[in-house]
């Protein structure tokens, strides 16, 4: 898999833009890791920025492997006008049972989890302008997000503000899939292992959501 993950099964060398990582992203604040220590939570988990090669000279994106991920989801917000997401690079299979997600990288995107202290008052209104509507464009496809907390919401100041959701890797159909086997049961999403994922279960994260955020702002 390193230090150049292999797409499996193989695709034309083109279709991946050749990747140099050099450095390994806080699971939570979605910063750069530039200490040789680092905690157990980054430990466990394989997100990282990287310079890509482009048409257009080298462009750092960031990097991410995981087992599952829902790239016709991550698109949809993507692609909608103005963006909801960061736009997605390449999502493909690679050895070692894993997918490779490259996707834009913002450096100056906040994850809301990092940046409550230090956001304008008016981010709140941005955030209940966009995440609403993001939450709305999956659901009409029957889409169910499944995991709407602070580090998966990204706060752009750019043009007036945006907020983008990122981490599509707990997205099901409503209805049909369950929650990992593996939640935390300390997320504080209101929801069980396995359980069978539905549509409401957005909305109320996203009262939950507004309500911490209201009183921190």
């Amino acid at each position: 898999m390193w230090p150049h993950p292999t797409p499996d099964p193989p695709l034309p060398a083109e279709w991946i833009g050749e990747l140099e990582f050099f450095s390994k992203v806080d699971r939570f604040l979605g910063t750069p890791i530039n200490q040789a220590v680092i905690s157990e939570d980054n430990k466990r988990h394989a997100t990282y920025l990287a310079r890509m090669r482009t048409e257009d000279g080298p462009s750092t994106v960031m990097v991410k492997f995981s087992a599952k991920y829902n790239a016709d989801a991550h698109n949809i917000l993507a692609e909608h006008n103005p963006p909801l997401a960061p736009t997605l690079h390449y999502c493909v299979p690679v050895i070692g049972d894993m997918y490779m997600v490259v996707m834009e990288y913002i450096e100056s995107a906040k994850s809301l989890r990092n940046a409550s202290l230090s956001l304008p008052i008016y981010a709140l209104e941005v955030v209940k302008r966009d995440v609403p509507e993001a939450l709305k464009l999956l659901h009409s496809q029957g889409l169910v997000f499944g995991d709407l907390r602070e580090q998966n919401v990204l706060y752009l100041p750019d043009g007036g503000g945006r907020a983008l959701l990122v981490d599509f890797d707990g997205v099901g159909r409503d209805g049909e899939d369950r929650y990992s086997a593996c939640l935390n049961p300390d997320a504080g999403l209101g929801v069980g292992r396995l359980q069978i994922m539905e549509r409401s279960h957005d909305t109320k994260n996203l009262g939950r959501l507004m309500d911490r955020l209201s009183k921190e702002l």
